[in-house]
């Protein structure tokens, strides 16, 4: 076996356990109740672009405002639940929020949640930040996370 190849072979996966690594370590910093992710190094031209480009759709969208809504999208797995993203864009930082649709009338924002210093990775509320989290890092690995009192 070519030794390239080998090296490929036994390089992949620790490279994919710091990724992971990388990933807990920036949830663990997500303060509870944290309600907006802060994105900064992305223009609100490129966000919008990569949201269609992933299959978002737009609910309403603003380009003088620099602001967003998606329509509901539902979770992947695990919850009968959709939720929309609304985005907020100035001088190359997003603020981003989350309302859940979880029955037929209710709609509420998504809120970090955190139990005795772990977060709840398959959490109904967590699961838009972590989504979206993802979706970012196409753009940059700076967020700060934001606790704000909404409706």
């Amino acid at each position: 076996m070519p030794k390239h190849i080998l090296f490929l072979i036994i390089l992949l996966p620790i490279l994919a356990i710091g990724q992971t690594k990388q990933q807990d370590s920036l949830l663990s910093t997500i303060p509870n109740d944290a309600t907006t992710i802060k994105v900064i190094g992305v223009t609100y031209k490129e966000f919008c672009l990569a949201l269609l480009d992933s299959n978002y759709n737009f609910e309403t969208r603003d380009t003088e405002l620099s602001s967003f809504k998606t329509t509901l999208g539902d979770y992947k797995k695990d919850w009968n639940c959709s939720y929309s993203i609304e985005g907020r864009f100035r001088d190359s930082i997003g603020y981003l929020k989350f309302r859940l649709k979880d029955s037929p009338i209710l709609f509420k924002y998504a809120k970090w949640q955190r139990n005795k210093k772990k977060y709840h990775e398959k959490s109904l509320y967590n699961y838009p930040f972590i989504e979206v989290i993802s979706f970012c890092k196409r753009f940059t690995d700076k967020f700060e996370f934001l606790v704000e009192k909404l409706d």
